[in-house]
């Protein structure tokens, strides 16, 4: 399956990204995310857009190619408001980087917050 983000901007591919995380947890198979999304696919007009069902094509591996960063080792937890924007973090880590130990907190802080018991930093102390 290729999840297509409408390509304007980085909620678009955090989206993506939720939708990605969300049918790899359930076990859905392979899925890919459209590199630049709908809006760079159509940009080059040798790229066909069909409006029907079309029949299913297999691709070359995609080259990624992404600077290096030194990124701190060990577990990784990645959670925002209610853990669709941190979806994108997830993506970038786990299947772009291939770091092993990363999870997204799908509740996030929507769900933290709802048991009174579990502490929450609000400023520096």
């Amino acid at each position: 399956m290729i999840i297509i983000p409408a390509g304007v901007s980085a909620t678009d591919a955090a989206a993506a990204a939720r939708i990605y995380w969300t049918l790899k947890t359930i076990g859905h198979g392979q899925q890919a995310i459209l590199d630049g999304g709908f809006r760079a696919w159509t940009a080059d007009p040798a790229r066909p857009v069909e409006t029907g069902p079309s029949a299913e094509r297999t691709a070359p591996p995609y080259p990624v190619v992404m600077q290096q960063r030194r990124i701190p080792k060990g577990p990784a937890i990645a959670y925002c408001n209610t853990g669709h924007t941190a979806a994108l973090n997830w993506f970038v880590l786990s299947e772009l980087l291939g770091r092993e130990e990363v999870a997204l907190y799908d509740g996030s802080m929507t769900d933290w917050t709802q048991d009174p018991e579990r502490p929450v930093a609000t400023g520096a102390e």
